[in-house]
């Protein structure tokens, strides 16, 4: 199967045109460790398991299960966020181009958009830094949740979904691709998680697999 088979392209961002999931997992240990060391394991894990989500959204859920156990009251969230939003500002310029995201957005020559789970001004800001912004149709990001911002994406520039591909590394990528029936193909290299079960259930609902995006130079997919 060739990438131009498809009309239009949506690329997460994290883990899959930049390198930066570590980075962000780090971030978010640092953050709950400075309030809550004890619950700091648990809060990681999740957060390793559901990229793809905002941030708002991820320490929502850490006050729900894990902080308002321990007498915090709502607004640390926006404290926690406001915490790790500055980490990932910092950290952010040192973070590379994956593998074959450059020559991949050379070759495809069709519209392409980037959805992220990062705030869409952060998202923005880094690919001019890289020099990959003027690549794509339209950058979107949080604090609006991918489901939203795709419905905008078809919306605004009259995507069929049954001709399009979302490319992206989390389980969330993989359920937003299918509420909206794309396409989806899995990349797995920058993943910081056990990707097994994931890559199967990818398979088996007909999607695709690859390592990095140079192997859709090469039609290098698993199916």
């Amino acid at each position: 199967m060739n990438i131009k088979r498809f009309s239009h392209i949506v690329f997460d961002m994290d883990g899959v045109l930049i390198d930066s999931n570590h980075m962000k997992v780090d971030a978010a240990r640092r953050v709950m460790q400075s309030i809550l060391p004890d619950v700091a394991a648990s809060f990681v894990d999740h957060f390793r398991q559901n990229f793809g989500l905002t941030r708002y959204d991820h320490f929502a859920w850490a006050y729900e299960y894990l902080l308002a156990k321990a007498g915090y009251s709502a607004e640390v969230i926006g404290s926690l966020v406001a915490q790790y939003s500055t980490l990932v500002a910092e950290d952010y310029p040192a973070c590379a181009v994956t593998r074959g995201t450059r020559a991949l957005l050379e070759q495809v020559n069709r519209p392409c958009y980037v959805l992220t789970g990062s705030e869409q001004s952060e998202a923005r800001a880094l690919l001019r830094s890289h020099q990959l912004d003027t690549c794509f149709d339209d950058i979107l990001g949080g604090p609006v949740s991918k489901s939203e911002n795709l419905d905008k994406i078809i919306d605004a520039y009259g995507i069929n979904p049954s001709e399009s591909v979302l490319i992206g590394d989390a389980s969330h990528d993989f359920e937003v691709a299918s509420r909206f029936g794309f396409s989806f193909i899995l990349v797995t290299q920058y993943m910081p998680f056990n990707n097994f079960p994931l890559i199967q259930k990818v398979k088996y609902s007909g999607g695709f697999v690859v390592n990095t995006l140079s192997d859709l130079l090469t039609d290098g997919f698993e199916k």
